[in-house]
């Protein structure tokens, strides 16, 4: 009789275990995390109502407000009111998936 190769842990049909889905998402997180914290560009995250729920590191050199000055504020405290027509506008398309270009 010949060897049958054993297959991969978390194999059989059932998909990957609970602990490796765990440990791809904690990997994932921390990916995320480090890009976020690392990266030159202004990342925001806003809520539907526009209050920023997570600003990143790069808001400092980028506009002047540190991100515990952002987080918890509506976007709309942060927009020459010249800009904010076009700014909602650009907003509502990001929120279609639409994509934007240069946008100031």
């Amino acid at each position: 009789m010949a060897d049958v190769p054993s297959e991969p842990a978390g194999a059989g049909g059932d998909g990957p275990s609970a602990a490796a889905l765990a440990i791809d998402r904690e990997a994932a997180r921390a990916i995320n995390q480090r890009i976020f914290d690392t990266s030159l560009d202004l990342i925001l995250v806003a809520d539907r109502q526009g209050n920023f729920i997570r600003v990143s590191p790069s808001s400092l050199s980028i506009i002047g407000h540190a991100p515990e000055q952002m987080v918890g504020r509506n976007g709309v405290e942060f927009v020459h009111p010249d800009d904010l027509e076009n700014t909602r506008d650009e907003m509502r398309q990001a929120r279609r998936s639409r994509t934007t270009r240069n946008f100031e």
